[in-house]
């Protein structure tokens, strides 16, 4: 179910919390091309990283746009066969606008899952060592899956001291976000107090 979690790596990292030092973890998320994400652009870390350090949720600006590519998704095959493109668009518009959407926030393709896993296991203080893996695509003595892409790995728990820190770039990005932030908050707060319009 991981696909349909907004924040993906949070809920992962949390995930983790219950899983017992050396223990096995399966994940397993549809790839793109083997499901009606078919089309759909495969995010980056760094959009999933954000996702995660900015705590972006369901009802965020960024989630609810991914609604649009997921409908819109469905044009050619499933319920949406056959129906008006138009229509498809008023009905993206209609659940990007509705609360409690239930879709695939995001499209997987293998790379981005194991990047995905090396992430929550480091946001978690673990290390993940990967154990058997397996997709649609899958050559040699990879497992290959009808439509899923599975990892299976072993998570370790990590003393303190050799806990990776978060990626300094991203560190940077969050820090440059807090301060453009708080400036503008400064700027709507005097242009309240004197009275004045935003733009001025």
């Amino acid at each position: 179910m991981l696909e349909h979690c907004s924040n993906p790596i949070g809920a992962l990292a949390q995930w983790h919390t219950y899983v017992r030092n050396a223990g096995t973890v399966v994940v397993s998320l549809p790839h793109v091309d083997h499901c009606p994400d078919k089309g759909r652009h495969v995010p980056s870390l760094d959009h999933l990283l954000m996702d995660h350090l900015l705590d972006r949720g369901d009802d965020t600006f960024e989630s609810r746009e991914h609604i649009y590519s997921f409908v819109m998704g469905w044009c050619d095959d499933g319920f949406a066969k056959g129906i008006d493109k138009w229509a498809m668009a008023k009905q993206a518009h209609l659940c990007a606008s509705s609360p409690g959407n239930d879709l695939h926030w995001h499209a997987y393709r293998p790379e981005l899952v194991l990047s995905l896993i090396e992430a929550a296991a480091m946001f978690s203080g673990c290390r993940a060592t990967i154990r058997a893996s397996g997709h649609p695509d899958a050559t040699g003595d990879q497992l290959r899956t009808e439509s899923e892409i599975i990892f299976v790995y072993t998570l370790e728990r990590m003393p303190a001291h050799l806990r990776a820190p978060a990626p300094a770039t991203t560190a940077a990005v969050v820090k440059s976000v807090e301060q453009k932030l708080e400036r503008a908050l400064r700027l709507v707060q005097r242009a309240t107090t004197r009275g004045e319009s935003i733009g001025s």
